[in-house]
């Protein structure tokens, strides 16, 4: 059997600490198609966003002869 190290309480709980830490941002991570779906959705938005814009406020003539061709 292994024999347990004697932690001082400074080390205790930084090695507690880190485990929470762990613990905690591992419920957070997404799964890399997770965050695909999700950076695609936001681009897209992004997107409408300016193309919206462009059409309300007359913006530059280069962006209106991309985009305005799509959306007409």
């Amino acid at each position: 059997m292994k024999r347990e190290e004697k932690l001082s309480w400074r080390e205790w709980f930084v090695r507690k600490r880190y485990q929470y830490n762990l613990e905690v941002t591992s419920n957070y991570m997404l799964e890399p198609w997770e965050a695909t779906i999700i950076n695609l959705f936001l681009l897209f938005v992004v997107i409408l966003f300016f193309v919206g814009l462009s059409k309300f406020t007359g913006a530059s003539s280069l962006f209106n002869s991309i985009y305005g061709s799509l959306f007409n």
